[in-house]
């Protein structure tokens, strides 16, 4: 990101697909679920797409323009038994895009495999695209 800014100036876009798969210790139910398997998917999907933003967010707000895409999953918005650590953090990606979104430039999450937007869609998210 820091290449791009001293290149050209300003960050116009972002792309943050912070997130690693459910491993066999976090696939528990949660009152067997170990506290190190819940925090390094937390650590991962939260806080990796966090410090992502932070940063990338700074420079869009000091350039007037910009906007960030974060990559989801359906189970942040549909739980899935067994892997609530998995959940909790996709579902905190979702509360930090739209914490953002509420304060920045266009902010959107979207769950792989099930983003199918309209051309309206596009437009709105995408204005500069036409």
């Amino acid at each position: 990101m820091w290449e791009t800014v001293r290149r050209f100036g300003r960050l116009d876009c972002a792309f943050n697909n912070a997130g690693i798969a459910p491993k066999d210790e976090s696939r528990k139910p949660i009152g067997e679920l170990a506290a190190s398997a819940f925090d390094l998917l937390i650590a991962v999907h939260v806080r990796g797409v966090f410090l992502c933003m932070k940063h990338e967010l700074r420079e869009m707000v000091r350039a007037g323009k910009g906007a960030t895409v974060n990559t989801a999953s359906i189970a942040g918005i549909v739980a899935e038994p067994g892997v609530a650590g998995y959940v909790a953090a996709r579902h905190g990606v979702i509360g930090l895009t739209k914490a953002a979104a509420a304060r920045c430039f266009p902010v959107r999450h979207f769950p792989p495999g099930n983003f199918h937007p309209s051309k309206a869609d596009c437009a709105r998210i995408y204005p500069t695209l036409g």
